[in-house]
């Protein structure tokens, strides 16, 4: 037998840890937080003993995503 609308919309009748919602996919407001989550800028990377300029001294790159 064919669902309705109101079927098809319904949540399913599972505990709400049980099921994926459809609005993580559809969801302009979740999409723009999940972006700035994982494209923010990351932690320090040292660099190589053959990039600092003397000793005693120390060169860091900031870590991030290469796409966006």
């Amino acid at each position: 037998m064919a669902r309705t609308a109101a079927e098809w919309n319904a949540p399913p009748k599972f505990p709400a840890t049980h099921y994926v919602d459809s609005r993580l996919y559809t969801d302009e407001a979740i999409f723009k937080e999940e972006k700035e989550k994982l494209f923010r800028p990351r932690g320090s990377l040292p660099a190589t003993s053959r990039s600092c300029p003397g000793p005693s001294t120390i060169a860091c790159s900031p870590i991030r995503r290469a796409f966006r």
